[in-house]
């Protein structure tokens, strides 16, 4: 039975997965990201219930079925996919997917680089990627997913609140925003399974992550009411207490 701090690591660990997959291929890199993977198919139990299961399941399937001479063909599937504009949309940046109207790329990348300053981050120009690259957005979520771990384990209940709060203002304005056209747009080109896979699974991951954070805050932003002590119940809550259910 988790408690929030495990389910929050949990979700720090799946999306610096998604981070990872979503970045240009090396043996390094799959090394690390496989060892990742192989943890988080351990915990495959503790998640069954939640509604992004099924996608999430699929994707460290398809890892598992990388052999050799499919982790040579990656680096080519990933700029075919990638790094190769399509009518002038190339495919894992926010900027291609809705700008508001009169704004461009560089609206979008300052945006994103005050968001994570005030979190305490930089991009640096040297990671080779914009602030708004979808791989970049996601290992923001990881961080502030980890941070929120940190805190639920200290136990820091109000700091876990907020950091959760953070998360969700960054899902409705970035990632919740885009990543289902994105994931329509690796459906659509892709030939590499791994790929679709990853797509998808972070678009259902995305999407239900933003509700189970709305059932958080719900159900326990009442007992971190300023002026009275949080219930200890707070960082001992389960996984089974606040789980979203399909239906």
């Amino acid at each position: 039975m988790w408690t929030l701090a495990a389910l929050a690591g949990w979700r720090a660990a799946a999306y610096r997965l998604l981070a990872a997959l979503l970045l240009p291929p090396s043996p390094q890199r799959w090394q690390r990201l496989s060892a990742v993977a192989g943890d988080l198919r351990h915990a495959e139990d503790a998640v069954a219930a939640f509604p992004f299961f099924q996608p999430w399941r699929h994707l460290l399937q398809a890892i598992e079925e990388i052999d050799a001479a499919g982790l040579a063909r990656l680096p080519e599937a990933y700029v075919r996919l990638f790094q190769i504009s399509r009518d002038g949309v190339s495919l894992p940046y926010e900027s291609c997917y809705g700008v508001p109207d009169g704004q461009g790329a560089g609206w979008v990348a300052a945006l994103l680089t005050r968001t994570y300053a005030r979190a305490g981050l930089n991009v640096a120009p040297s990671a080779g990627e914009s602030p708004d690259h979808v791989a970049v957005e996601l290992e923001f979520m990881a961080y502030l997913c980890a941070r929120e771990a940190a805190a639920w384990a200290e136990p820091a209940p109000r700091e876990a609140m907020r950091l959760l709060a953070q998360e969700r203002s960054f899902l409705r304005l970035h990632l919740g925003r885009w990543l289902g056209d994105f994931a329509a747009e690796v459906r659509a080109r892709a030939g590499v399974p791994l790929y679709v896979a990853t797509a998808a699974a972070a678009e259902a991951l995305v999407h239900h992550d933003g509700d189970l954070i709305e059932a958080l805050l719900d159900q326990i932003a009442p007992l971190c009411e300023p002026g009275e002590p949080p219930a200890a119940r707070t960082h001992e809550q389960t996984v089974e207490d606040s789980t979203p259910r399909e239906g």
